[in-house]
């Protein structure tokens, strides 16, 4: 038999709990606590053998049970652990039992949950308050359609990573949006993407800071009746509309013939 006496308390426990084949029993033990977030409730271990009954009764100080189906109490292991030679409780047996399975309750996990969505909706916020009033970052942001309301909704379940590669494409839009070209004096868009990032391409509709540079250009449009409803059309009509130029000749005279029909 293995000597256990050089064993911290809590190794013993899980010693102990390994050779007289309780593993059963604290699994259903873990699941309560995971469930509840406390030392409390109980669980039922149904079909128990003769060798389980006695060996929790003798845990728990008990007289030998009589029915297949016992249950156990939580806080009742719990004392029953406290007070004997494994000086532990329950929650750091648990833990030390099932080391690949770390011990994070209901409650936990709802409130980390709840601390992820409130840092990122803190992020959000704090890139718009960096925005300079009255400019159309801030305006995009705070009251736009696809602002920080329908961003937060979208990514608040997202990773970390894939959070903070969203916040960096969203303050990169913002910052375009306050640097936009006058209208009177056209960039293609290629180059204004260069000037702003070093890549011509990172605004082309296909990429994720083109997509939502487009939904950003269309919520400062707003309701304009002389914004077209869908298409190719609108994509070429909002980037005119601020100075850019992504079109081709053709593309050009159609909005140039809307315009005249407008």
């Amino acid at each position: 038999m293995t000597d256990t006496s050089s064993f911290e308390p809590v190794q013993r426990a899980v010693n102990f709990f390994r050779h007289t084949n309780l593993e059963r029993l604290l699994l259903k033990l873990r699941e309560k606590y995971i469930e509840l977030g406390v030392v409390g409730g109980q669980v039922q271990l149904k079909e128990s053998t003769q060798h389980e009954r006695r060996e929790i009764a003798s845990i728990l100080e008990r007289p030998p049970y009589r029915d297949t189906t016992i249950r156990v109490r939580l806080r009742d292991m719990d004392s029953a652990l406290r007070r004997s030679r494994f000086e532990c409780s329950l929650p750091d047996l648990l833990a030390a039992f099932f080391p690949d399975q770390p011990l994070i309750t209901r409650p936990q996990q709802r409130a980390a949950h709840a601390s992820h969505q409130d840092q990122f909706r803190q992020a959000l916020q704090a890139l718009a308050e960096a925005q300079t009033s009255e400019t159309r970052g801030r305006q995009w942001l705070l009251q736009g359609q696809h602002g920080q309301e329908w961003l937060f909704a979208r990514y608040k379940n997202a990773s970390i990573d894939e959070q903070e590669r969203q916040l960096a494409t969203i303050g990169h839009v913002a910052t375009l949006l306050n640097q936009l070209p006058d209208p009177a004096s056209p960039e293609r868009l290629a180059l204004f993407a260069q000037r702003t990032s070093g890549d011509p391409h990172s605004l082309d509709p296909g990429r994720p800071a083109g997509r939502l540079f487009l939904q950003a250009l269309s919520d400062l449009a707003g309701e304009s009746p002389a914004l077209p409803s869908q298409g190719r059309v609108q994509e070429l009509y909002l980037y005119q509309s601020v100075g850019l130029l992504y079109c081709q000749r053709l593309e050009i005279e159609v909005l140039e013939g809307l315009k005249r029909e407008g």
